[in-house]
């Protein structure tokens, strides 16, 4: 066999104008954000008119240079101050600038191909778990963690047989979903103008206008302190609260002792306890949910609710009851089976970041690209999230109690509220964490509105990609979570799941998930995975 080539390199790529060096201050809420690297993998079939790879990324790479000048921020320098809090340092060219990276595969054989991520629905979770290391950008060993000195944004450019894949990733530390959602279309849209412009022998577009100051001024979401308070202090405090406590290093037991009451672990039969490391492992997978299912499942639950209930609203709480479900092994089990639940539950609830751009008084300026969430909660008692009996109409009147919950959960915010909760944050000797006091089944996610990761266009020979997946890079794998994908341009959607491996299996096997969605793939080693498949194809007994 011969050997497998694979080139790789990258670019220093400077704003494509003159930036302004400056520093911007990292708000309260982003300094709570998770040291990791959101980020969105487009792949993108070779089809007609599909160059060679190097072209194609000279002309992103040149798209790119116009969004570091377009939004500075991303051509930034993570920097921490004596508290560790952060702030972004844009300094002059050529120091300004995002690292893109490009690794050709095509001649690798170990990588698997455009067509072999496809069948298996591009399982591609953390490039961890999937075995994927190559779609990290960079290496695995120097890929940044969210520390002083790290980038704000890094990207890569893959070649691989029969498609190509871009990747873009983002600090936590510089917004929400927000700020991603503005870059990659930008990006997509330069390169896209330039290819075009450079096909039909025209001049490039002029430079775009540089994002407007206000939409990164974080001054209101950093409010005045006049002291810092003591561990102790900020622990009363919290006591008092009862809805927070802080990741406090002057304790760590006791922090150790409410972290493990955040998430509640999976109940374990006797015959599972003997394998209980292995299923307490928290895994990633990835279901869908067709659009006719969907609406099905939607009016089942609006059946029963009174107003309107989204279809996130419906997909919400269609987990929350499945996954609970799952993790406490109630499958067959009825609301009357009172003993049972009680051995075994936690009362439901779930939170989940809601937007407060135009909550706030005044408003922040429309596209504000800052970090600017509050952590809302939905609960709903237990009799209320599980079925009283296996009938539809059941069915329905469960999942609307947990859907109306969804809904109603963050209709009552308060600004005074948010604004202490900040000041705490900012009132700690040092910057460290504060996490909602447990039990919490899930932290959910929704990333619908960012609809335009999966129809924005990377010019001629890359056009729209086949699907996106939304890695967390350098992070490990959360024990409840759910992410809601974009949707898709035929009304489908996925959903990224994270919990204990028995809950997951669980899950899979559950009738009414086969039912209303399509479980897609639980993490495993995709390599490993490919090539296993590959060689049972070569055995004598697959060819008999």
């Amino acid at each position: 066999m011969a050997p497998s080539i694979v080139t790789t390199g990258s670019t220093w790529v400077e704003p494509a104008g003159p930036v302004v060096p400056k520093t911007i201050v990292c708000s309260a809420i982003e300094n709570q954000c998770a040291q990791v690297y959101p980020a969105v993998a487009w792949f993108i079939a070779n089809k007609k008119g599909t160059k060679d790879p190097l072209t194609h990324y000279d002309q992103l790479k040149r798209g790119l240079a116009r969004v570091a000048y377009q939004q500075p921020i991303l051509g930034g320098t993570l920097r921490q101050d004596d508290r560790g809090a952060y702030s972004v340092e844009i300094p002059p060219a050529p120091r300004a600038g995002i690292r893109f990276h490009y690794r050709d595969l095509r001649s690798d054989m170990s990588f698997p191909t455009f067509k072999e991520l496809e069948v298996r629905k591009f399982p591609h979770i953390d490039a961890k778990q999937d075995g994927l290391f190559a779609l990290l950008p960079g290496l695995e060993d120097d890929f940044p963690s969210s520390s002083d000195g790290d980038p704000t944004c890094l990207a890569q450019f893959m070649a691989i047989r029969g498609g190509m894949i871009i990747i873009m990733a983002w600090t936590h530390q510089v917004g929400d979903l927000v700020q991603p959602r503005v870059s990659a279309v930008e990006w997509a849209a330069h390169t896209t103008a330039l290819a075009e412009a450079e096909n039909a022998g025209l001049p490039e577009p002029p430079l775009p206008a540089v994002f407007a100051d206000e939409l990164y001024d974080r001054s209101r979401l950093l409010p005045h302190i006049p002291h810092l308070l003591s561990f102790e202090e900020v622990n009363e405090i919290c006591d008092r609260r009862g809805d927070v406590f802080v990741f406090d290093p002057t304790d760590p037991e006791k922090t150790a002792r409410l972290m493990s009451t955040v998430f509640p672990t999976a109940w374990l039969s006797e015959k599972e306890m003997n394998n209980e490391d292995h299923l307490r492992t928290e895994l990633g997978a990835m279901i869908l949910f067709p659009l006719k299912d969907l609406q099905k499942l939607q009016a089942i639950a609006q059946a029963s609710a009174s107003g309107k209930l989204s279809v996130v609203n419906v997909i919400i709480a269609f987990l929350w009851q499945r996954m609970y479900i799952a993790r406490n092994a109630l499958e067959g089990t009825l609301a009357a089976d009172a003993e049972i639940i009680k051995q075994r539950c936690t009362e439901p609830a779930i939170i989940f970041p809601g937007d407060i751009r135009t909550r706030m008084d005044p408003p922040l300026p429309q596209g504000f690209l800052g970090a600017a969430v509050d952590i809302f909660k939905a609960a709903v008692p237990s009799v209320g999230l599980i079925p009283e009996n296996g009938s539809e109409a059941a069915m329905s009147r469960s999942l609307a109690a947990a859907a109306t919950a969804v809904r109603d959960s963050n209709k009552a915010w308060d600004q005074e509220a948010h604004k202490e909760l900040l000041q705490l944050f900012q009132s700690a000797p040092v910057s460290v964490p504060f996490l909602p006091k447990g039990p919490i089944d899930f932290l959910v996610t929704d990333h619908t509105r960012n609809s335009a990761f999966v129809t924005c266009a990377w010019g001629p020979g890359l056009g729209q990609a086949v699907d996106i997946r939304e890695p967390y890079f350098k992070r490990d794998m959360p024990q409840g979570e759910i992410t809601i994908m974009p949707r898709k341009p035929n009304g489908d959607i996925d959903v990224m799941l994270c919990a204990e491996r028995v809950t997951m299996q669980r899950l899979f096997n559950d009738p009414l998930i086969k039912q209303f969605a399509q479980p897609l793939f639980m993490a495993h080693n995709v390599p490993e995975a490919v090539a296993a498949d590959k060689a049972a194809e070569f055995t004598p007994s697959a060819r008999l």
